[in-house]
């Protein structure tokens, strides 16, 4: 998907779970591609039953040999493409390491004078294809979360495309209303067409959970207003978008009311913004099977990049430095609420493997409801806290037998909650970045914003 949908952009128990007829939770993975060749995620790659690789649409649902997903950017079964690492594997290599690097500076430590070296020299060469990297790497890592101590799942990869990606050169001049208008329903035209395409997609499926670690938002319209018409006053493109966004609310929200039996986990964006004062889609789409997510670090700090808001974002997961896989047979790890929304789409999957009988909304309580509770959170995210797997699990396991607030109530006795009193408050990326020169990390910190928003 190109243009102007945004990437916004754990573990612990629960071995052996699955549903009480032996089958797998499908959980859909809506982003870049999903590389079912890596060594995680062949184990748990879905395959549709009724179809079979023959070039015949086998099952007659109108997709032609789609055994484990769809890619609506090219109308065909292939959700992930090798050719994407191969035509630039040194690019590629190099990206690796120098997102390992990145991680380790965001976790506070120190990198050896050759480390830095290495990482400033090796990011002046990616720099230029770095978002293209990010992009390729982002479906497989998301898809790793869900995956790892998840035995109940199967992915079903759904690779996303906006348009064919090409760029019209800046207009020099002041546009007129008609050139804005005509622009932004051009936009909106190709928003439309997605989320048809998606729509028709995922009515054909039995899925229970999806992903999406993507979304599109005010700033995102202008920027890419500025970006055609570069004489346009910055205060009039903010506007502009803001009215957009307003309008293409309901595009969005087809996603959850025309697949109404799936629940919708979605990223908040990683703008570092109140989505309660500024819109942020989907993550803004309020709906009984829609759940949006902040993204907190390993000691449970908000990340200092995440969206949050208290009536438009709903609980909060870790989301900085989370390892997981990506193309090549490779681990790595990346941040993001888009690491962070498949961490609840994980424990999502989990619930239902405990009962299947619960409704997407029942499965959003029961996440809202279990969470580990924080006064540094409560003006943050709906809930005021973290999700927490194993008592979501647990109340999961109750509600076979007893009401959703009578299981909820016997979670917290079968997993105690922890006290979440204090306040943490995660540093900044930039302010970890003290030993390094001006030009260094002013190449560093675009270079990390540029993974933060990779489509």
């Amino acid at each position: 998907m190109k243009g102007f949908i945004l990437i916004a952009l754990t573990l612990c128990s629960g071995l052996g779970l699955a549903q009480e007829d032996g089958s797998k939770v499908t959980v859909a993975v809506i982003d870049s591609g999903v590389d079912f060749g890596h060594e995680l995620l062949k184990p748990v790659q879905f395959f549709n039953p009724n179809e079979t690789i023959d070039k015949k649409d086998d099952d007659t649902n109108g997709y032609v040999d789609d055994v484990s997903g769809w890619n609506l950017a090219k109308n065909d079964n292939q959700v992930f493409d090798p050719k994407d690492i191969s035509s630039r594997k040194k690019k590629y290599d190099a990206a690796v390491t120098v997102m390992r690097l990145l991680a380790r500076v965001e976790k506070g430590e120190k990198l050896s004078a050759l480390e830095k070296a290495k990482m400033v020299a090796l990011l002046a060469f990616i720099y230029s294809d770095l978002n293209n990297i990010g992009t390729i790497m982002h479906g497989t890592h998301v898809a790793g979360i869900i995956t790892q101590k998840n035995p109940s799942v199967e992915i079903l990869g759904v690779k996303m495309g906006f348009g064919d990606g090409k760029k019209e050169a800046p207009k020099l001049y002041m546009p007129t209303k008609e050139e804005l208008e005509k622009f932004l329903a051009e936009m909106a035209k190709e928003e439309e067409a997605f989320f048809a395409d998606l729509v028709r997609f995922l009515k054909t499926q039995r899925i229970r959970v999806a992903n999406a670690s993507w979304g599109s938002s005010e700033a995102l319209i202008a920027q890419a207003l500025t970006a055609r018409y570069p004489k346009l006053p910055a205060d009039a493109a903010a506007e502009i978008g803001r009215y957009y966004m307003q309008k293409i609310h309901d595009v969005y929200a087809a996603m959850p009311d025309q697949v109404k039996d799936t629940l919708f986990v979605i990223a908040a964006g990683n703008d570092g913004k109140d989505n309660d004062k500024t819109i942020f889609l989907p993550a803004n789409v309020r709906r009984e099977n829609t759940i949006t997510v902040a993204a907190v670090d390993s000691k449970g700090a908000l990340a200092s990049f995440s969206n949050y808001g208290v009536e438009n974002v709903d609980l909060a997961a870790e989301g900085v430095a989370v390892e997981s896989s990506v193309p090549d047979n490779r681990y790595l790890p990346m941040s993001g609420t888009s690491m962070a929304s498949p961490n609840v789409a994980r424990v999502a999957s989990m619930v239902v493997a405990e009962n299947p009988a619960l409704t997407p909304a029942e499965i959003r309580d029961i996440l809202m409801k279990t969470v580990d509770k924080k006064d540094y959170l409560k003006r943050v995210v709906k809930s005021s806290g973290i999700v927490n797997e194993q008592r979501a699990v647990a109340a999961a396991k109750a509600s076979r037998n007893h009401e959703l607030d009578a299981a909820v109530a016997q979670a917290f006795e079968d997993v105690p909650a922890t006290p979440g009193t204090g306040t943490i408050k995660a540093q900044s990326f930039k302010a970890m970045l003290g030993d390094f020169t001006s030009a260094e990390q002013e190449l560093i910190l675009a270079a990390y914003e540029r993974l933060l928003r990779r489509y």
